[in-house]
């Protein structure tokens, strides 16, 4: 069994898949793998920005072929 921990996280977690992060269990090549979720929600923060730039960078291509046209 491994453990992906997040690094400097406002709460500890429990190395176990019964932590209150509510990690997400991986199997692969017989091991179990348990990514934990961060306490401060980075994450998320990651995965919006992410959302917000892949919106703007999609508005500003649609812009610049003149998606309305289509």
């Amino acid at each position: 069994m491994y453990n992906i921990l997040p690094i400097n996280d406002i709460e500890s977690h429990i190395e176990d898949s019964t932590c209150e992060c509510n990690p997400k269990i991986i199997y692969t090549n017989g091991e179990m793998i348990i990514v934990h979720n961060s306490f401060d929600g980075r994450e998320y923060k990651k995965q919006l920005i992410a959302e917000i730039e892949k919106g703007f960078l999609q508005k500003e291509f649609d812009d610049m072929i003149g998606s309305d046209d289509l």
